[in-house]
């Protein structure tokens, strides 16, 4: 539980001094209900050389419950090569925009690397005339998916499912109220 519900294949890594062995039977009530999903998506074959060559952008929400600080929407940032995720939390989708601006120069200070590619779906907070011309100034290609297949931006919506997956196993085990949330489908 202390782990997110994490898989026990992962939890073989885990020392054996902190993880009671599991047998064969183990079942978790709580990993099964939070991780209902549809059919997986194909797996893709591509991928970068290169650290900050291709970024996955993706946001999900709204949630019907706000966070503590009044977020309902989380942007997730994803390094196709490296697989690194950021998560940033959002009171409001249009100002979506100013966290990639901040992300992008972020990039270019800590990591000393320009961002090349930026992909993402067609939502709205995206494909405001303020991105546009931010990743034209940067000369990052940007690429869009088609509207209704999630699975052309699959790294990152992959990622949404993990991270709502392991939140809902979270609450889930200590018995929190189960609020109305979206899948991670939308």
């Amino acid at each position: 539980a202390r782990l997110g519900h994490t898989s026990i294949d992962k939890l073989k890594h885990v020392s054996n001094n902190s993880v009671k062995p599991l047998n064969k039977e183990f079942f978790c009530e709580s990993c099964v209900l939070a991780k209902s999903h549809a059919k997986p998506f194909p797996l893709s074959s591509s991928y970068s050389l290169n650290c900050f060559d291709l970024v996955h952008l993706d946001l999900w929400g709204p949630n019907r419950v706000k966070t503590r600080l009044g977020a309902t929407y989380f942007l997730t940032i994803l390094d196709d090569h490296s697989r690194s995720t950021w998560t940033i939390m959002c009171n409001d989708k249009m100002k979506v925009h100013g966290h990639i601006k901040e992300f992008i120069t972020y990039v270019g200070t800590q990591f000393n690397r320009t961002i090349k590619t930026i992909r993402y779906d067609n939502g709205s907070e995206f494909i405001q005339q303020f991105c546009t011309q931010l990743f034209k100034s940067k000369a990052i290609i940007h690429q869009t998916s088609i509207a209704g297949k999630p699975q052309q931006n699959g790294r990152v919506e992959r990622k949404h499912r993990h991270l709502v997956e392991t939140a809902r196993a979270l609450q889930i085990h200590a018995k929190l109220p189960i609020s109305p949330v979206r899948t991670f489908m939308g």
